[in-house]
């Protein structure tokens, strides 16, 4: 039996509220293989002023990170952490990005070159990089989550 893949998940909290989702995210990841709290991380400055999301992003299971004060701190921390990953894992990890920031175009470049899947998961309700959106393998918004595991089995589209 081939053994499932590892699925990295990257949430950048400061570019999308994705907390009411949480539990819909965590289902829509265990679709595509192996998850574990260590690799579903959400990201954020300033948890203090985050405190609903953190509690629900805790409760959910995710792991919760906090980037130092800084320009794009956020997004550094998640381009060091997937870059990192990238290098340890396996051919087939999965990766998927809440996210709808130009700032991890790069990120994605690196991964796809390294023979990773990328996905990413973006609100309605934000603007998105349509460079970004471009350059990922699938994209899926989270307003539509719900909807998408009432039918998961149209949704894997992983070769």
């Amino acid at each position: 039996m081939a053994k499932q893949p590892l699925v990295h998940l990257f949430c950048d909290v400061e570019n999308i509220p994705a907390h009411r989702y949480a539990d819909y995210i965590r289902q829509f990841s265990k679709q595509y293989g192996r998850t574990c709290q260590t690799r579903l991380r959400v990201y954020a400055v300033d948890w203090v002023i985050r405190e609903q999301p953190r509690k629900t992003f805790q409760q959910t299971g995710f792991l919760i990170l906090r980037a130092k004060p800084g320009d794009n701190a956020v997004d550094n921390k998640i381009l060091r952490d997937g870059l990192s990953f990238s290098k340890q894992g396996n051919l087939q990890d999965i990766y998927i990005l809440i996210t709808g920031d130009g700032d991890y175009v790069q990120l994605v470049e690196v991964l796809r070159e390294r023979g990773k899947y990328v996905i990413c998961l973006t609100s309605k309700h934000c603007k998105s990089s349509q460079k970004l959106l471009q350059s990922v393998h699938e994209h899926y918004f989270l307003e539509d989550l719900p909807q998408l595991l009432a039918r998961s089995h149209e949704i894997l589209h992983v070769a």
